[in-house]
């Protein structure tokens, strides 16, 4: 199941793809800057309505050749591409106060960003989970272990108010609608927490009200094993994503209690591993099963399904081979056979299946964009249109490239293509979805994860690491820069590149509003600091913060970043956007520390 962030996380103007994977031991104390230049790859542009036809050796894709027993090869098996979920358990900002939930003492701190006053409010056992409300001074939290949600709410004085609420044992996940007036909480059975399980098949919508009097907090059966939950731009429904398929929430008919209807959105048995999205307007679920060539349009409120198979966009050629010469063809004599057709009586090799390996809708809800991986390919789909004309789905191979996933910039002016799955592949393709152009950015390490700004210009790129200390005595450059974590940023329009080597991986990120800086975070025993990007110049400036980072936010009233650490009596610094004025405050929370 593909994990997508909604934008209000970490800022809401980048959309990620998905964030760190677990990496090797800590490197020893590197860093370095690169200028990267770009390779241009002169793409044509979408092909017309007709289907695209593809034949011989073509097929394979890059890097894959003919076999050596038995005329052309099929493309080897890629491992899927990697997304790994998204911590979310981290102090949240409002409009002037910061929330962070204290497990350990059963308290969530209130600290005011433009005084740095702070106040404890006590909440159940365990606080953990945490989500701010609509760009408000509230607050929701998810207390663990005693089964209840507590909303806070903080006045112009600073005074905070608790109202608690009941929610579902084992509840670990909460998603907020974007006017803040609705939640469903959860189990996520992929995150979990302490070995310990909750429904899989019970979520609870809350309500919440202008005063505590009118929260409420009612149970809701949904389909099997609840995994993501996306909501309409008009924040009347909630979509829940499960192995049954997606269950509507109508706010206003289940506020009172019900069984939401749920649509089916493929059969049970490729349910498990299915990519589901939900357009913003709630008329349409989009799903994709790894392994097949076929993308699925559900009509929410009908449940009608219609089926887009890549087979009839995509024309695709048997691999020629010769009388005679089976097991003994040759790479250089099969590439010379493309589209030349059945040779000599010789029988043809059926032509590899489709490797639709990653799909992205944009956030309008317009269309949606497709990985053919082993064709090097995008398609890019009219949503609902390319599923009732299959020919106005159009395709663009991404010659000589390797790639596998996708991520759209939120505007859908852009899409960053790359792969996960191929290692040794140290480049990304800038698709540009105005002009159909594409240019390949050469980098010097491979990637783990792609984030693209709200206006389209800039990139990060998170690096993978390969195993082996970078400070080994004897190793070059280039075998040290392989073997240190990093990431790159990206200028879209100009073609530039930095590499910034670190000592771990990256953590939580965070973009000022202004799109100014980017704020990064480093989890690792012993680093004690943040970075801030410069964006207009990708200048880099390592901030201090006296103990280990947990959590970063940004404050855009107070226009500060505010950083939560590992500290036995608590401690937060607020640092501002331009990254000259930092305040810490210690002490608030005594023998506790701040979690995440």
């Amino acid at each position: 199941m593909k994990h997508r962030v909604s934008k209000n996380q970490f800022g809401r103007q980048w959309l990620w793809a998905f964030m760190m994977g677990a990496a090797g031991g800590l490197a020893a104390g590197c860093s370095a800057d690169e200028s990267l230049s770009a390779r241009a790859s002169g793409g044509s542009g979408f092909s017309p309505s007709a289907p695209t036809a593809i034949s011989g050796p073509d097929l394979l894709g890059p890097g894959n050749g003919a076999s050596a027993s038995g005329g052309a090869a099929s493309a080897p098996m890629l491992p899927p591409e990697k997304e790994v979920p998204i911590d979310s358990e981290r102090p949240h900002a409002g409009d002037r106060f910061v929330y962070v939930p204290n497990p350990q003492s059963d308290n969530v701190a209130v600290i005011d960003a433009d005084t740095l006053a702070i106040r404890t409010v006590e909440v159940g056992d365990e606080p953990r989970y945490l989500e701010t409300l609509g760009g408000k001074d509230v607050a929701i939290v998810l207390n663990v272990l005693s089964d209840d949600a507590h909303i806070l709410r903080t006045d112009a004085m600073g005074t905070t108010s608790p109202h608690r609420l009941e929610v579902l044992s084992g509840s670990n996940a909460i998603a907020v609608a974007p006017d803040g007036k609705h939640a469903i909480t959860y189990f996520d059975a992929a995150r979990g927490i302490g070995g310990r399980t909750g429904s899989f098949q019970d979520v609870n919508l809350i309500t919440i009200g202008a005063d505590a009097g009118a929260d409420a907090s009612v149970g809701l059966s949904v389909g099997f094993r609840p995994s993501r939950v996306f909501f309409n731009q008009a924040s009347t429904e909630a979509y829940v994503v499960t192995e049954d398929g997606v269950s509507i929430v109508n706010f206003a008919a289940l506020e009172k209690g019900g069984i939401p209807k749920t649509v089916a959105v493929a059969p049970r048995e490729q349910a498990k591993v299915l990519d589901v999205s939900v357009t913003p307007d709630g008329q349409f679920a989009l799903g994709r099963v790894p392994g097949e060539s076929s993308i699925r349009l559900v009509e929410l409120a009908t449940g009608a399904i219609k089926i887009l198979d890549f087979k009839d966009i995509i024309h695709q050629d048997p691999i020629p081979t010769p009388s005679g010469a089976a097991g003994s063809a040759s790479m250089a004599g099969a590439a010379g056979m493309a589209g030349v057709g059945n040779v000599g009586g010789g029988s043809n090799t059926p032509p590899p299946a489709l490797d639709l390996s990653d799909l992205d809708v944009a956030a309008s809800g317009e269309f949606a964009i497709a990985v053919v991986r082993n064709l090097s390919m995008v398609v890019r789909i009219p949503v609902p249109g390319g599923f009732a004309v299959p020919n106005t789905a159009t395709t663009l191979p991404i010659t000589g490239e390797a790639i596998g996933s996708v991520v759209l910039a939120p505007d859908g002016k852009k899409a960053l293509l790359y792969t996960t799955a191929q290692a040794g592949v140290e480049r990304v393709t800038t698709l540009d979805l105005v002009s159909n152009q594409f240019s390949v950015q050469d980098l010097r390490k491979s990637t783990q994860a792609v984030a693209i700004s709200g206006d389209g210009k800039v990139a990060l790129v998170v690096h993978d690491k390969v195993a082996g200390d970078p400070a080994e005595p004897g190793i070059d450059q280039d075998v040290m820069i392989d073997r240190s974590y990093g990431y790159s940023l990206i200028q879209l329009d100009k073609g530039f590149a930095k590499l910034q080597l670190t000592q771990t991986n990256v953590g939580p990120f965070s973009i000022t509003p202004d799109s100014s800086a980017l704020f990064l975070l480093f989890k690792a025993t012993g680093v004690a600091e943040i970075q801030r990007v410069g964006l207009d110049n990708f200048s880099v400036t390592r901030i201090s913060v006296g103990s280990p980072p947990l959590s970063l936010g940004a404050v855009p009233r107070t226009q500060k970043v505010f950083v939560g650490q590992e500290h036995p009596d608590g401690r937060i610094t607020f640092v501002d956007f331009a990254g000259k004025n930092v305040e810490s405050v210690t002490g608030f929370e005594k023998n506790s520390r701040i979690r995440e």
